[in-house]
C-alpha cells in the first residue's frame, strides 16, 4: 500500500514539471516564417487566365475547375522551387491533376502541364 502511494506520488510529480519540462516547447510551424522556396503566391487574373487555356489545350478537362487548377499548380510550382528533380516533379503533376474530369494523363500530358506552369505560375 506505502509503495502504491509512493508511485501515484511521484507519476504525479512528473506530470507536473519533472524533467520533461527542461524541454524546450516546440512552435508551431506557422509561427517561423517561410523560405521563399515554401511560398508560392496565388497567380493574378492574367496569369490564371493564362494557365487555363495552357492547361486547356493539354485536355480541357483540367482547366473545368479554376480554383482546383490554380491549387494544383501553385503545388507543383512549389516542388520547382524546391529544386525536385524533373522526373519527380512530373510525376507528382500528373499525380495532381488526373481525377476528376481527367481520369488519366499520360507523361506526355504531365510535361505539358508542367511546361504550362513554369510558364503562368512560376516564371
Amino acid at each position: 500500500m506505502i509503495a502504491t502511494s509512493a508511485l501515484l506520488t511521484l507519476a504525479a510529480c512528473g506530470e507536473s514539471g519533472g524533467d520533461d519540462a527542461k524541454e524546450p516547447t516546440k512552435s508551431p510551424k506557422t509561427a517561423s516564417p517561410a523560405s521563399p522556396a515554401q511560398v508560392v503566391s496565388t497567380p493574378d487574373a492574367a496569369h490564371q487566365k493564362e494557365l487555363l487555356n495552357g492547361l486547356r489545350a493539354v485536355d480541357a478537362g483540367l482547366a473545368e475547375d479554376r480554383d482546383r487548377a490554380v491549387r494544383r499548380a501553385r503545388s507543383v510550382c512549389l516542388d520547382l522551387k524546391q529544386k525536385k528533380d524533373a522526373a519527380t516533379v512530373q510525376g507528382k503533376a500528373k499525380a495532381r491533376f488526373r481525377g476528376g474530369p481527367v481520369p488519366s494523363l499520360t507523361d506526355d500530358q504531365a510535361g505539358q502541364v508542367v511546361k504550362v506552369v513554369k510558364r503562368t505560375v512560376c516564371p
